[in-house]
């Protein structure tokens, strides 16, 4: 078995979404990944027009797009080479099985978590946690502040 690099495009998808009944949303950044650049717009597109359609979403266009990167990928030499890595003992097609290792981003937040002190509301300390939350100081950065057109 060999590795390979292969085209994959990626579609970033930027929003805002606010809870229900609330004024303040959270940015996040959701990604897919495409074979296709043309497909990959296509979805770009429906997604936009879709999350246009909730009152408590926001999609920052700018910054929402498909973009061409290069992954690696196991490569087999044939057919019969690559058939134990993806086939069970009765001949199904297996792919992606097994236990998978936790995120390292996740990872972080866990080891970070614990090290952090429970959120007191009389006297704020940050910082800390409440939940699976971090509350972290005010900081003196510039925050976006995003705004639906009606």
């Amino acid at each position: 078995m060999d590795m390979a690099w292969i085209k994959v495009v990626v579609l970033t998808l930027a929003e805002c979404v606010a809870p229900e009944g609330k004024t303040v949303c959270q940015e996040q950044q959701v990604q897919y990944y495409f074979v296709d650049e043309v497909e990959c717009q296509k979805v770009l597109e429906q997604l936009i027009d879709y999350r246009d359609g909730f009152e408590n979403v926001i999609v920052n266009k700018a910054n929402s797009s498909c973009q061409a990167t290069t992954r690696s990928s196991e490569v087999f030499s044939s057919r019969t080479d690559a058939d134990p890595s993806f086939v069970d003992d009765d001949g199904n097609i297996v792919v992606g099985e097994g236990p998978r290792g936790k995120d390292f981003m996740a990872e972080r937040h866990e080891l970070r978590l614990q090290s952090l002190q429970v959120c007191d509301d009389r006297q704020l300390i940050t910082p800390c946690r409440r939940g699976d939350i971090i509350i972290e100081s005010v900081s003196e950065n510039k925050t976006d502040v995003w705004k639906q057109s009606q």
